[in-house]
């Protein structure tokens, strides 16, 4: 297990079910998640395959009920991105979407996510890679959400100061939106390669908005 603190955020490269399994009942307000899907075991053609040939294979593998027991354990509330790949999760009357407005056309036009809250359904429409924070620049992972997108989730469903989990940080957007908002944050990625680049990104995007900077 690896550990980085920056700022109000705790970074760790380790497996999630380990490091939920020494969290408490209900640690954090909410958990943000956005796990492999299992998705690209289903998908063939070569341009796919070629462009991310060990993607699957690197992310862990697509989590079972067991996660999402675990996850509701520790958290009071989750969001879980692809939830629709999830035949586990319970009906929801809160979804959200994210309404892709560019991008390729082999791609899905918008992301669903399944809540644990009893509240209306809402959409946020972003670009896959938007100027702005962290604005506009190399994606570092294939399935890199826009920072833009996990404030706009903060904003709407965590009190002031409310704390986040996300037990695939990925690309660590939602390590860096959780900066920006002033929310305590544990963000855990199992492979180290992802987890090394989230590092460098987060760190830089810290150095470079020292003012915001809490808890350090």
């Amino acid at each position: 297990m690896r550990v980085e603190n920056i700022g109000n955020l705790m970074l760790v490269c380790a497996d999630c079910m380990e490091v939920m399994g020494g969290l408490g009942e209900g640690s954090f307000d909410i958990a943000v998640c956005d796990p492999d899907y299992g998705i690209g075991k289903c998908l063939s053609g070569g341009n796919y395959m070629a462009r991310y040939k060990g993607f699957v294979n690197n992310l862990g593998g697509k989590p079972g009920v067991d996660w999402f027991d675990a996850l509701r354990k520790v958290s009071r509330n989750q969001v879980i991105w692809g939830g629709n790949y999830f035949d586990f999760l319970p009906p929801t009357r809160c979804f959200l979407v994210w309404l892709k407005t560019d991008g390729p056309k082999n791609f899905a036009d918008c992301e669903y996510a399944w809540t644990s809250f009893d509240r209306n359904a809402r959409v946020f429409s972003s670009a896959r890679n938007p100027k702005g924070v962290s604005g506009k620049g190399k994606r570092i992972h294939v399935c890199q959400k826009p920072v833009q997108l996990y404030m706009w989730t903060y904003d709407l469903l965590l009190p002031e100061g409310g704390s986040v989990l996300d037990t695939h940080m990925g690309s660590g957007s939602s390590a860096i939106a959780a900066y920006e908002t002033g929310h305590p944050y544990l963000g855990i990625e199992i492979n180290e390669e992802y987890f090394d680049r989230a590092v460098e990104r987060v760190r830089k995007h810290v150095e470079a908005n020292p003012s915001l900077k809490l808890g350090s």
